[in-house]
């Protein structure tokens, strides 16, 4: 079997999506959440209004704007007005309670991934199951699941501190992170699909990259590989991901323009169309999400159990991963 050598858009995923919309639903269930976990806890978080936090940030950003764009260098009025408005947020912030906020909504996040991916895993064994099935994956995941979301709070802590280094901290920071991207490319996936551990999920995430491999090549494992130098071969969502840059790039834009002219006062008509665009933000990362919980269920699936939907020609499978290194040998 040629060994692949090119990436190459993994378009089966998303009709996978087409054909079954309860994919779609779970990341757009997890927006809800968030959105009524964010409502609930706002009282605790601050004393104020969020209408009244937004007045004082835009206040602050069209000082910032208003004095920084059209001088070299702003008044110290303008600095001071800025960091009284900062100081005004913070005094009405709980600190505690907004990190609660935050570690609430990492754990409901990798629930919600688990119940994606056990519904995707389904699919991927070409069984017919109803909505609930996901949750139901997850809920039997659960304490899995909980100390796989204390593993990723440490990490994220751990890549925090790297970070805060001075001059090559986030450098390393950012190398770190992409190793742990790669190494637990399929944990969550081993998780629902096992009910394994958090560590061995780890385990078996590298072992599924490998065993992928040796299917791709056609060896029985013992075929030499750098597995370290293996890419993923799978391009997922581009064009959603291509619309949600253009879309930052227009409310960057509109938040540019309002500001501006922030004594025409045209903020009404600015922020229905950057709610507009967050909506759309937010649809194609649901999106994006669905079509990456298909492919790595498809991918782990078919190097461990041996099983495709109908819909998935094994051929397309031999792009789940490649080797740059052949890409540079076949070019000479």
């Amino acid at each position: 079997m040629k060994t692949p050598t090119k990436r190459t858009h993994a378009t089966f995923a998303l009709d996978i999506l087409r054909s079954d919309f309860k994919l779609f639903c779970y990341p757009l269930v997890r927006i809800l959440v968030m959105l009524l976990l964010l409502v609930v806890m706002w009282p605790k978080m601050f004393d104020v209004s969020a209408l009244a936090v937004a007045n004082t940030i835009n206040e602050a950003a069209s000082a910032a704007v208003g004095e920084g764009l059209m001088n070299e260098k702003m008044s110290q009025a303008a600095n001071d007005k800025i960091a009284n408005d900062a100081k005004n947020v913070f005094e009405h912030m709980h600190l505690g309670w907004c990190l609660l906020f935050v570690v609430i909504n990492i754990f409901v996040g990798v629930f919600s991934i688990g119940a994606l991916t056990g519904q995707s895993l389904a699919v991927a064994r070409s069984e017919q199951r109803g909505f609930g099935y996901g949750y139901a994956m997850a809920l039997k995941r659960l304490p899995q699941l909980f100390i796989w979301w204390l593993v990723t709070v440490c990490v994220g802590v751990l890549l925090s501190g790297v970070r805060s280094i001075k001059y090559v901290g986030p450098l390393v920071a950012m190398l770190l992170g992409m190793a742990w991207g790669v190494l637990t490319f399929f944990s969550i996936t081993a998780i629902m699909a096992t009910g394994c551990g958090p560590i061995r999920a780890i385990g078996d995430s590298k072992q599924t990259i490998v065993d992928s491999w040796s299917k791709i090549t056609g060896s029985d494992g013992t075929q030499s590989a750098n597995y370290s130098r293996l890419r993923r071969g799978f391009t997922v969502g581009l064009p959603f991901v291509l619309l949600n840059l253009l879309a930052l790039l227009l409310i960057f834009a509109l938040l540019f323009i309002d500001f501006r002219t922030v004594t025409q006062g045209s903020h009404h008509i600015s922020l229905g169309a950057i709610a507009a665009l967050v909506i759309v933000l937010y649809t194609n990362g649901a999106i994006v999400a669905a079509l990456w919980a298909i492919v790595k269920s498809t991918t782990y699936i078919w190097a461990k159990e041996g099983h495709l939907p109908e819909s998935v020609d094994e051929s397309v499978m031999e792009h789940a991963f490649v080797n740059p290194t052949n890409r540079l040998v076949e070019s000479l």
